[in-house]
Parts: C-alpha cells; sequence; structure tokens
C-alpha cells in the first residue's frame, strides 16, 4: 500500500483499512513505512490501530509523529528505497 499527500491540507486525515483479519492465538504485527519528516509539515503522523471484529473499541499499537516519523531510506521528492520494519508484539 502506498500513500502519497504531497499537498495535503491540513486537517485532513486519510484511512488505510485492511480486510478482517482472523487471529485464532496471540499474534504479532509487522508492517514496513518510509517518511520524510520535514519541519514545513510537522503534523504528519501514521498510526496503527486494531479492533476485534464486530467492535468499534480501538487500540493504538503505534504512533509516530514529527521527528519520530522519519526514515532514512525516506527521499524528498523519490520514492523510499524500501520501507523501515517494525514488529509489534
Amino acid at each position: 500500500m502506498e500513500a502519497s499527500f504531497w499537498s495535503f491540507n491540513a486537517g485532513n486525515v486519510a484511512y488505510a483499512v485492511s480486510p478482517t483479519i482472523d487471529i485464532a492465538n496471540d499474534a504479532r504485527v509487522k508492517f514496513s513505512w518510509a517518511h520524510a519528516y520535514s519541519t514545513a509539515y510537522p503534523n504528519d503522523a501514521l498510526t496503527l490501530r486494531v479492533a476485534e471484529a464486530g467492535t468499534s473499541n480501538w487500540d493504538t499499537l503505534q504512533y509516530l509523529q514529527g521527528a519520530n516519523f522519519d526514515s532514512p531510506n525516506a527521499q524528498n521528492t523519490a520514492p523510499p528505497l524500501g520501507g523501515d520494519a517494525d514488529f509489534i508484539n
């Protein structure tokens, strides 16, 4: 999944929603991301949340914003050179 929000207006939010995933046992999340942080757009953020199917209670697993939402593989105006992999138990 790729998102490009160049010139995205302040206050706008975009969502990427996966299909329902059936988890029978303890699970671990692995995802990759790339983002070039800039003080010109300090409010960019990424939130990874999960909810049990059929409920509306969301748990935040990962929240990145500001300098924490920067990866060395991100490019300023070109596609990233890969993604930073994060694991969450």
